[in-house]
C-alpha cells in the first residue's frame, strides 16, 4: 500500500486537518481569550452579533 491513489492522499490530508484542529481545540493557542473559546461558531458565523452589544450597555 505504498502507492496512493489521488483519493487515499485526500483522506490523509482531512485526516491530518482534523487533527490538527483537534489540537487546537484540546490546547487553544495561549494569546487567544478564555471568552472566545465557548462560542468559536457563532463568532466566525456572526462577526458582528457583538455590535449590538455596546448600544445597549450604554443605555443601562
Amino acid at each position: 500500500m505504498a502507492i496512493h491513489t489521488k483519493k487515499q492522499k485526500d483522506i490523509d490530508y482531512h485526516e491530518s486537518l482534523r487533527k490538527s484542529r483537534n489540537d487546537k481545540k484540546i490546547n487553544p493557542p495561549k494569546n487567544t481569550t478564555p471568552k472566545i473559546i465557548p462560542n468559536p461558531i457563532q463568532n466566525h458565523a456572526t462577526p458582528k452579533s457583538h455590535k449590538p452589544l455596546k448600544p445597549m450597555r450604554e443605555a443601562q
